[in-house]
């Protein structure tokens, strides 16, 4: 039975795949204009009311994002401001199939179907984060706030052959501007509801005739919770952050370019760590009495209050040469994430278990590749990347109990992986320029160590030998063709693999360690830009065949891990731009998946039990589930007014956002149902464009939903909550 779903799970991928091939006949036919090509980030809107081509970098060089044959969103730095968002997680509202969310200085990043709740050390994301194409290790490095960019970039599917790490199910890219030849600055200053100050500063001009230099700095200090703890009587959710930022680049001759950046970033927070029993539960038993729901879903009635305190710090170092027949780059650089948490794993006004713990991330990578020279009708790269990662708990202590002497535990554990890798990606014409063909490959070996041990009050209870070894080693591939049906129509398909390969469990050190996961993507899509270019609608259909998926559950004494067979994730997505009026414009995104676990058997559930509303360990056969964290469907809609006057230049924007609901586990026992997020701009500018003032508003109609639901063994399943409405004002000056 389960082989005959399967096998009907990939028809019915196959179908979508055809009928989103189909659509040709529908767009070959509409007007086209001619195109036009922009720097990256540039307006959306050119003088003639068409769209302006956006650049990006999804093939390591620079490319209209229209030509990609490669899923991509792109955001460029006004999008970010006007639509407000500010940190990774409110990417949300702009990039379909999309799911990331905070969680306590960490971030949960799902794209189509694929991610990890795991913000363990030693876990790599399955969708990667980068910074102007340098690798972040770990789920601490991708909790961002924006300042100082160009633009992002989101990459869906397997990008195993170009980027640095093989990321399982995409990645995000963030470009930072370039210092630029002439000095320019901004400041900009804001206030919003729960006491939150919010400043940015960004300078940027020449030292000399060859040296150029920026600087930024950002602060944000929310020094009013959205909720309180009910035991402790004080505030819960709460974040307060800073980060500073420079890039240097050096020009000594015509052909080469030096760069140089550092950067160090604090954050103090509780948003995805605070948490509240469930609503609607049935009355506890009395040995859990006060555990029961009250307050909102903002409150908290932990015994302690679940604060974490990351430190990340690092930078890189470039070297760009262009010879006459190759271009070369070589990229090295080194980043720290440490972090220090104290966190309630029952979210009960009791100590039944609670978790006090360190861990770091360090990392080192270094780069090398060879690229041919812009314009070559043959457009290929080569490269050859080193990383280096050591991680792990200094140490991690759990206090748990209600469960035992043996559950006072301690585990100190560390894990060292040396990558190494080769890649090499080629482009070029099949009889004609319209028609081009990609081919590329990766081989990546992974080597792993890991020592750890695990003590309780009764002693040593488990030791991994230091030294115990761990190598994997992978072929990744992609093949490509895109075919130019008209100037402004670009149709194509693909295949692509990706791996990543498998770690111990830090905070569980007497688990095997688990296998490595593999995903397939059958991928086809449409891009055009249609009515002289003042529409653009961009579409792919896409089919994954996902194994050995590494998955993790938190318990209250520690987190487990451990393989998921295999599943099956198809969809569709379409998301574009139109221009209305010169003044008014539309951006819009959707997403429908459909996601399974193929095979799963084996699983454990915490069933939340119908007389005392806390979990009981019961056996559980998770086929034919949906993937956690993957909703069926996702809508984005915008619109961008501006009203020029002679007072200057007046502007709406409006945002929303709505997200057809998810289980947050395998096992699909709780799931969050649907919502709806709308976010409202209003700004002013002068017309002499040197000063903004700006009133916004997010979540406007205080729509209630949660980040973050675990179950457990012997205690009621609690949540954490997403953002309440938030609104404020800011003011900005640019020179």
């Amino acid at each position: 039975m389960t082989k005959f779903r399967a096998m009907a799970r990939r028809r019915g991928g196959i179908a979508l795949l055809i009928g989103a091939s189909s659509i040709l006949a529908l767009v070959i036919a509409a007007p086209a204009g001619a195109q036009a090509v922009a720097a990256p980030g540039a307006d959306a809107t050119d003088d003639s009311g068409a769209l302006t081509e956006i650049v990006v970098t999804a093939q390591r060089r620079s490319e209209s994002l229209q030509k990609v044959p490669i899923s991509v969103s792109a955001i460029t730095s006004d999008a970010l401001t006007s639509k407000g968002v500010r940190t990774t997680e409110d990417l949300n509202t702009l990039v379909p199939a999309l799911n990331t969310q905070r969680i306590s200085g960490a971030n949960a990043v799902f794209l189509r179907g694929v991610g990890s709740n795991s913000r363990a050390p030693g876990v790599e994301p399955p969708v990667a984060f980068y910074v102007d194409g340098v690798y972040y290790a770990g789920a601490l490095g991708s909790a961002s706030s924006f300042n100082s960019i160009e633009r992002v970039e989101v990459l869906k599917g397997p990008q195993g052959t170009l980027f640095g790490r093989n990321s399982m199910g995409g990645l995000i890219n963030v470009i930072t501007k370039d210092p630029s030849d002439t000095l320019t600055g901004r400041i900009k200053a804001g206030y919003a509801n729960y006491q939150a100050l919010e400043g940015d500063v960004y300078l940027s001009g020449p030292l000399s005739e060859t040296l150029a230099a920026d600087f930024s700095a950002y602060g944000y200090n929310q020094s009013k919770g959205w909720g309180r703890n009910l035991v402790l009587n004080v505030d819960a959710n709460f974040r307060k952050e800073w980060q500073v930022r420079s890039k240097w680049q050096w020009r000594p001759g015509e052909n080469t370019t030096v760069t140089l950046v550092g950067e160090y970033q604090y954050t103090k927070t509780d948003v995805g760590a605070s948490a509240m029993t469930l609503p609607g539960l049935p009355p506890p038993p009395p040995s859990l009495a006060g555990t029961f729901f009250r307050g909102s879903i903002y409150d908290t009635i932990s015994n302690i209050a679940s604060i974490g305190v990351a430190k990340n710090y690092g930078g890189y170092f470039r070297v760009a040469h262009d010879f006459d027949a190759i271009r070369l780059v070589n990229t090295t650089s080194y980043r720290q994430v440490k972090r220090r948490e104290d966190l309630d794993n029952d979210a009960t006004p009791f100590p039944a278990s609670n978790a006090f713990f360190t861990d770091v991330t360090e990392s080192w990578t270094n780069e090398l590749q060879l690229l041919a020279p812009a314009g070559n009708r043959l457009q290929w790269q080569a490269g050859l990347f080193y990383f280096h990662a050591r991680t792990g708990y200094q140490p991690q202590l759990i206090v748990a109990p209600a469960f035992g002497a043996s559950q006072f535990r301690i585990n100190d554990s560390e894990q060292v992986n040396n990558s190494y890798s080769a890649y090499a990606q080629a482009t070029f014409p099949l009889f004609t320029d319209d028609t081009l063909i990609t081919l590329g490959g990766r081989y990546t070996t992974d080597r792993k160590k890991f020592s750890g041990t695990t003590t309780s009050a009764q002693g040593l209870l488990f030791t991994v030998p230091a030294g115990t070894k761990k190598n994997e080693s992978k072929f990744t591939y992609r093949a490509a063709i895109s075919q130019q049906l008209t100037p402004t129509v670009l149709a194509y398909a693909s295949i692509s693999t990706g791996f990543k390969s498998g770690y111990w469990n830090a905070s569980n050190p007497s688990q095997a360690p688990v296998d490595p996961e593999t995903l397939t993507d059958y991928e086809v899509g449409l891009k055009t830009e249609l009515f002289d270019r003042r529409v653009r609608i961009n579409l792919s259909g896409f089919y994954y065949d996902y194994k050995n998926l590494q998955l993790t559950q938190t318990r209250t004494t520690g987190a487990i891990t451990a393989n998921a067979a295999q599943s099956t994730v198809y969809g569709m997505e379409i998301e574009g731009q139109a221009n209305v009026t010169r003044d008014f414009s539309i951006t819009y995104g959707v997403s429908f998946i459909d996601s399974k676990y193929d095979s799963y058997p084996g699983a454990t559930s915490f069933v939340t039990s119908p007389t005392t509303g806390v979990g009981v360990a019961t056996p559980i056969d998770n086929s034919g589930h949906d993937l956690q964290r993957t909703p069926k469907m996702t809508v984005n809609l915008g619109f961008d007014y501006v009203i020029p006057t002679s007072m200057g230049e007046f502007g709406l924007n409006g945002n929303y956002y709505y997200n057809d609901g998810f289980y947050f586990e395998p096992d699909n026992q709780i799931r969050q149902p649907s919502y709806n997020i709308f976010n409202f701009e209003g700004r002013w500018t002068p017309e002499s464009e040197r000063f903004t003032l700006r009133a916004w508003v997010k979540n406007a109609f205080k729509e209630k939903y949660y980040t973050l639901v675990r179950t457990a063994t012997g205690l009621p399943p609690y949540g954490s909550p997403g953002a309440p409405r938030t609104y404020g004002v800011s003011a900005e000056f640019k020179f």
